[in-house]
């Protein structure tokens, strides 16, 4: 053979070589992207979000006329910490504007035990701290006294009894941003509820800010159990549920 040839050879060989590394590094690269994949989906299919039974879906949020004419907004200041809350009365009531945030000895946790979410979106509450918490003049709501909000804005009585989604007022008592889908409906009585999730007890985790709110009331009809409040992202209703009392939920309390 030629020394032309030869060269020739070794020039091909060479290429052969490095057609197959390539080959190679695009194999291991496909094989890390795939893993990443998979990896993503698994952890986004076993994140938790806490919904009732009966949780159907998202719903497109749909918009329906509301006028409060004797709309009062106000202030409290909390005389044991200082922190002054806006109030709003919605019908007969004067209920506080934003979450409770004032620590308890015991049964306080801040999401994630981060201090700096407090501000925003309050304490995560026992029941049995969540009944103390509020201060002097005010309590935490009975499902009653939330039923009589509800049918102020709108449901009807015979739904407000029920378990589950139901009435179209829950968007009402959003606030307007800070949730997880950016929707722009919602705000029109003042109540300016945030999604500030919650704590489970049963795996020590948190869960759900951004997406759900969820609000304790004082009836417990059950010993283990206590009617609660949610508000979901993009779903228009409220739920009323009976949840153990093995979570941390926020408060909002109501004038006496």
């Amino acid at each position: 053979m030629k020394q032309a040839d030869t060269k020739q050879v070794k020039t091909n060989l060479n290429t052969s070589e490095c057609l197959i590394k390539g080959l190679k590094s695009m194999s291991n690269s496909l094989f890390l992207l795939v893993f990443f994949v998979l990896i993503y989906f698994f952890c986004s299919a076993n994140t938790k979000h806490y919904k009732p039974n009966n949780y159907q879906g998202f719903k497109k949020i749909k918009q329906d006329s509301l006028s409060i004419k004797d709309q009062e907004f106000g202030t409290f200041t909390d005389p044991r910490d200082g922190k002054t809350y806006r109030t709003i009365k919605i019908g007969k009531q004067t209920w506080m504007a934003e979450n409770l945030a004032f620590k308890t000895k015991e049964g306080t946790w801040a999401y994630e035990n981060n201090e700096s979410n407090v501000q925003k979106y309050g304490y995560l509450y026992t029941w049995e701290a969540a009944k103390q918490a509020c201060p002097s003049g005010w309590h935490l709501p009975s499902d009653e006294e939330w039923q009589q909000m509800e049918m102020f804005l709108g449901m009807a009585k015979a739904d407000t009894g029920l378990s589950g989604f139901r009435g179209n007022i829950g968007w009402k008592l959003k606030k307007p941003t800070g949730w997880h889908s950016k929707q722009k409906e919602g705000g029109t009585t003042g109540f300016d509820a945030l999604p500030g999730g919650l704590y489970s007890f049963e795996d020590s985790t948190f869960n759900d800010m951004d997406y759900n709110a969820y609000f304790w009331t004082n009836t417990s009809p059950k010993a283990e159990f206590v009617w609660e409040r949610d508000l979901f992202d993009t779903f228009n209703e409220i739920s009323r549920n009976r949840y153990k009392k093995t979570y941390g939920f926020s408060v909002r309390c109501v004038k006496d």
